[in-house]
């Protein structure tokens, strides 16, 4: 039987984030529950019995020193071009919406534009007045850039979507949907670009 391909620095480091965040938000949800000691003590290799009467400000503490010497580690070692080349399409899109920024974050300015705007689209849907805004900023900056380029139908067009859509709250939720929708699209095209691939396992 062939030996497990050894695991790269990269995906090592991005494991061990995501298991400390993992913990992390355990400890936040329930910081008096078992399971936070017990995943760190599964973390740290040690004996569960050692954290089972820790106070939860020392396990806080504890927690967060492995945060930051993992969100360091991942801080040098990962990066945006590594996930691409090696992820699946379906698995970028979240690593992108949780990692923090990396260290090639100017190749991928585009990208991380579109990952920024799906989000707030996605937020701007909790609350009426936020889905509102957002329609707002979206279609003004097209009715900035549509002036700017001097394109006065496609500026009246624009101008007379962001008036329609903003008739009423149903009607802007569906524009903000619309939006979400079509600039993952783009997001996931970009992607593909910058050499993202659908790999089957």
């Amino acid at each position: 039987m062939a030996d497990k391909k050894e695991k790269s620095n990269e995906e090592k480091t991005l494991e061990t984030y995501q298991k400390i965040s993992t913990i992390k938000n355990n400890f936040e949800e329930n910081p008096y529950s078992d399971t936070p000691r017990d995943l760190l003590a599964d973390y740290q290799k040690k004996n569960p019995l050692e954290y089972a009467a820790m106070t939860t400000q020392g396990l806080s503490k504890l927690i967060s020193a492995e945060e930051k010497n993992a969100l360091d580690s991942l801080k040098t070692t990962l990066t945006y071009d590594w996930i691409i080349q090696n992820k699946n399409l379906s698995e970028i899109l979240p690593l992108l919406t949780t990692l923090p920024v990396l260290k090639d974050k100017d190749k991928y300015k585009k990208i991380l534009g579109l990952v920024d705007l799906t989000q707030k689209g996605a937020q701007a849907l909790q609350n009426p007045i936020l889905t509102e805004r957002f329609v707002k900023e979206y279609y003004g900056k097209k009715l900035e850039k549509a002036k700017e380029k001097k394109d006065i139908a496609n500026a009246e067009k624009t101008y007379a979507t962001l008036y329609a859509y903003l008739s009423s709250s149903n009607l802007a939720k569906q524009a903000v949907m619309g939006i979400i929708e079509t600039e993952r699209n783009n997001l996931e095209e970009e992607l593909k670009k910058a050499g993202a691939k659908d790999k089957k396992k």
